[in-house]
């Protein structure tokens, strides 16, 4: 896990701390309740810092950025280049929306 080790060292290096609220994939969160609060959004603002919970989220966490330093229209634009209008074909996204045995799978709970 030497991925996260170095993803929590650039965390706290940017001012975050073990008891401020982070988001993150929550199959990733579960295993590493140190590195943050477990939040159950996609994207978490906290004071300066964004953090976006998986891949999608991302994009959110993007377009709230683009937004908060060039305004709502900017956000909108870019979004509209993107074409970004999320319609997932199933409902697993979650862990809360994943079946039992698709969770299993995946060593949520």
């Amino acid at each position: 896990m030497r991925f996260r080790r170095l993803h929590r060292r650039a965390y706290l290096r940017c001012g975050g701390s073990d008891q401020r609220p982070a988001g993150d994939h929550p199959l990733v969160g579960a295993s590493s309740p140190a590195f943050s609060v477990p939040v159950n959004k996609r994207v978490v603002v906290n004071g300066n810092m964004v953090f976006a919970a998986g891949v999608t989220s991302g994009i959110d966490g993007a377009l709230y950025v683009a937004a908060k330093l060039r305004g709502e229209d900017a956000a909108n634009s870019i979004q509209l280049d993107m074409e970004y209008a999320p319609e997932p074909p199933f409902n697993t996204g979650t862990p809360e929306t994943a079946p039992t045995f698709i969770r299993s799978q995946h060593g949520a709970t």
